[in-house]
């Protein structure tokens, strides 16, 4: 089940007491727009929920064998078993808050984890903490840089986090932020069939439906069509 909406906005660092799933406490707010400088990371979730999802079991992952390069929407069919909810931990900031209904519509049991305001950094510290505990399932999303530049280190810490497990990144999209093309180079160039990582192009679709979000050009409606097609994409890079 969902947890409450939330009206304030931030984000918070991972709790390295928490079980799973998570319990997301909303932070300082955040302004009301990206700032021009990327080295800056600004909170561009204004008035967005919290949401975390729940999670009826806490199980150690297990490693599947990899298959080729994989682009939500373009992969073609591998042997892999499609995943199951249960099978998958989500680690996202307000563009995955919206679309959090969906992806537990589509995948039951899923553990979705999306902070309003998170930067890289704080996901990956959320990621860390849950494969720490022994909480990290067989596949990871990871949906973040939204709100602060991804780098190569970064990109490179994720891949170890996740550990040889299936990886799905989603691209950014914000026309207004100076990283997004350079947080999408990094994905682009680096999530590959040999750190079993697969991309969630939400960049692509996003540029083609405009009417998918609302008047920052961010934020789809939660569980509308912008949300659907997001998660739908996600599942797709999933395998």
């Amino acid at each position: 089940m969902l947890g409450a909406l939330s009206s304030a906005c931030g984000g918070v660092a991972a709790d390295s007491e928490r079980t799973e799933p998570t319990t997301s406490t909303p932070g300082s707010p955040g302004s009301n727009g990206p700032t021009s400088d990327p080295s800056r990371a600004e909170n561009l979730d204004s008035a967005i929920p919290t949401i975390t999802s729940q999670s009826r079991r806490s199980e150690q992952p297990t490693s599947q064998t990899g298959s080729s390069r994989a682009r939500a929407g373009t992969a073609p069919a591998a042997s892999r078993r499609a995943a199951t909810g249960e099978q998958v931990t989500a680690v996202g900031d307000s563009v995955m808050v919206a679309t959090a209904p969906n992806l537990e519509a589509l995948l039951p049991g899923i553990a979705i984890d999306a902070v309003v305001g998170r930067g890289v950094d704080d996901g990956l510290s959320a990621l860390q903490s849950y494969a720490d505990r022994g909480l990290l399932r067989d596949r990871v999303v990871f949906e973040l840089g939204t709100n602060s530049p991804f780098s190569v280190d970064q990109f490179d810490q994720l891949v170890r986090t996740a550990g040889g497990r299936r990886l799905v990144v989603v691209t950014n999209h914000c026309d207004r932020c100076n990283w997004t093309v350079s947080n999408n180079a990094v994905l682009q160039r680096n999530c590959d069939v040999k750190v079993r990582c697969a991309i969630a192009d939400w960049e692509s679709v996003a540029q083609q439906n405009p009417q998918f979000f609302a008047g920052d050009g961010i934020h789809v409606a939660g569980g509308g069509d912008g949300a659907q097609a997001l998660a739908e994409l996600i599942v797709t890079a999933l395998g």
